[in-house]
């Protein structure tokens, strides 16, 4: 049977293109500004309306088009980058397909404003959802405008799978950062809404442009390092172990001025911080690349966001020797100035417990558990007398065993009870967690928790992704005790902690929850938060209160822990699936000395 296969029309053909470039608004900025590049802009200009739904602007003070290259720039697989297949080999512009602009105008109403340096007048093109474009005269200065209005009118499906505006325009940031990072020596301004949201001088200092786009105080804390060989260079800033943060979208890589995502390059800076980062901890920074173009494979994915080496294992060596280097150094230099090195080990940190030393037994928490749903994996590898003490996920909370008592703590870590056949090791980190978040889970799912007013705000400069972050999530963050005032430019002063957090720890754990939410899969509305994430930030902010290992306790709070951990906690698992209790029969203890 003929008849069945058929050429697509030209409209379709274009669409299929533009799903593959363009994404959401985020992937349309990123196009426009990396063609801004390529002709050699020093200022780009983004401004942004509802998140890029509505419209995106982005200008620039580059070489310009004339209006023939203006036109032929509409047409598929039309570039100026290259001219034959070898040339892909050695690509080193930004952009190089010719796909980005027609794919954008298939799917959208887009204006161009374009003049080439040394014309006498501008030429305007407006294309309407693929439709031939529109020519005219216009008044202009030299550099490029292009604005792309109503992004995705003539393709409802994808429309429709846009996210809250205020999470289109995080993603957004995200890309200008990571451009701005890539490119220094240009000047870049982004603007939501009428709002500047981040600026770049373009003073060419990687150093510089880090303090503009994270802040001040991250940018103290960073270190530089470089390296060269066989063929490869390496350098750029990392934080000292004493600033991090829970995943790795803070540590920024660029290969050849092109802010890529590179799994092996993270790994390689984890790999040299080794033990001084606590577990899940990352840093932050600028990873720069310089390679040879033939060794590389920017074409890997059509938005260009990946990259492959030739030598992965060379440049993960390189990476990792540069960074542990710097990082050595930092480390030692701290430690000379503060006779210690405890500031890099979270559990080494001295504070006041949670448990006031003079609580008795039984007024800890209420004796009421909270009804949740909470994480309670148990362990495979738990080796205990007893095993069946420990309930399954779905077994009911053992009630107190009958005549325990305490016998004392070891190790200023773990709790030790006994009863008259079965000695229990308790701990006490773990046991504080679970009630901390049993509790701080109840009071979120009723009112929220329970703030304290600070004295003296502490003045939080963040970066522009985490501001946008703060801006989409302020309800959240106010229902699990965080109370931020703006403060002129990405600066915000924290008036309330929650109230059983330290006042000392409150940014740190901030910086934490604003990172876990930033990691979440966008939602369909702005600061809807899924459950998982809820239980996350619950577990971090019990985590951070819960007195910790190595911290003595009087006998009244062994007890008191004991009681509540036994009439208040919804499972004998921490949050994050670790027992709490371990246990051994009188008759195993007497089995392995030999009684038996």
């Amino acid at each position: 049977m003929s008849g069945r296969i058929s050429i697509l029309d030209e409209s379709v053909v274009n669409k299929i293109a533009a799903g593959e470039v363009v994404e959401r608004p985020a992937s349309v900025v990123k196009e426009l500004i990396e063609n801004s590049i390529d002709a050699k802009a020093s200022r780009v200009n983004i401004s942004i309306v509802d998140g890029g739904t509505r419209s995106i602007a982005v200008t620039d003070d580059g070489e310009g088009m004339s209006r023939e290259d203006a036109l032929l720039a509409l047409e598929r697989h039309a570039t100026s980058k290259i001219r034959s297949a070898e040339d892909i080999l050695e690509v080193k512009t930004l952009g190089f397909r010719g796909e980005a602009l027609p794919s954008i105008a298939a799917v959208s109403r887009l204006t161009m404003v374009t003049r080439a340096l040394g014309s006498e007048r501008g030429t305007k093109v407006v294309v309407e959802g693929g439709r031939p474009p529109v020519v005219s005269d216009h008044p202009s200065a030299p550099g490029t405008s292009v604005t792309v209005d109503d992004l995705f009118f003539n393709t409802p499906a994808r429309r429709k799978f846009l996210k809250h505006p205020s999470t289109e325009m995080r993603r957004i940031t995200e890309v200008v950062a990571g451009e701005a990072l890539a490119h220094p020596e240009v000047a870049f301004s982004l603007v939501s809404n009428g709002r500047q949201t981040l600026f770049t001088s373009g003073s060419g200092d990687l150093f510089q442009t880090l303090g503009e786009l994270m802040g001040l105080d991250t940018a103290r804390s960073l270190v530089k390092f470089a390296a060269g060989s066989g063929g490869m260079s390496v350098h750029g800033y990392v934080s000292n172990p004493s600033v991090s943060r829970s995943s790795r979208r803070d540590l920024v890589v660029v290969v050849n001025g092109r802010h890529v995502y590179s799994n092996l390059i993270a790994a390689a800076v984890s790999k040299a911080y080794g033990t001084t980062l606590p577990s899940g901890r990352y840093p932050v920074g600028v990873v720069v690349v310089e390679v040879d173009p033939k060794n590389i494979d920017v074409n890997v994915h059509p938005a260009k966001t990946e990259i492959r080496f030739a030598d992965e294992q060379g440049l993960f060596a390189l990476v990792s020797k540069a960074v542990a280097s710097a990082i050595g150094s930092s480390v030692a230099t701290s430690s000379s100035r503060s006779g210690e090195t405890k500031a890099y080990d979270v559990h080494q940190r001295s504070r006041s417990s949670y448990v006031p030393s003079d609580m008795k037994a039984g007024s800890l928490f209420a004796a009421d558990a909270p009804t949740i749903v909470g994480r309670s994996a148990h362990s495979a590898d738990v080796q205990t007398g007893t095993a069946s003490f420990l309930p399954s996920e779905d077994s009911p909370m053992p009630a107190r065993p009958v005549g325990l008592s305490v016998v004392g703590q070891i190790w200023e870590s773990y709790v030790v009870a006994a009863t008259e056949d079965t000695m229990f090791i308790v701990d006490q980190h773990a046991a504080m967690e679970r009630l901390l978040y049993d509790d701080i889970v109840k009071k979120l799912q009723s009112s929220g928790i329970e703030s304290q007013e600070v004295l003296i705000p502490d003045t939080l400069v963040l970066s522009a992704v985490e501001a946008s972050v703060v801006e989409e999530n302020k309800e959240s963050l106010d229902k699990l005790g965080f109370v931020l005032e703006p403060f002129g430019m990405r600066t915000y002063l924290v008036r309330s902690v929650p109230a059983f957090l330290e006042c000392d720890d409150a940014t740190e754990v901030l910086q934490d929850v604003l990172s876990a939410i930033r990691d979440e899969p966008a939602a369909e509305d702005a600061g809807a938060l899924s459950q998982a994430l809820v239980n996350e930030m619950c577990a971090r902010l019990a985590c951070k209160s819960a007195v910790k290992a190595n911290h003595r306790l009087s006998a009244d709070e062994m007890a008191a822990l004991l009681d509540a951990l036994f009439t208040s906690a919804t499972t004998l698992y921490c949050p994050h699936g670790r027992p709490i209790v371990v246990t051994f029969s009188k008759g195993d203890i007497e089995r392995r000395v030999g009684r038996r």
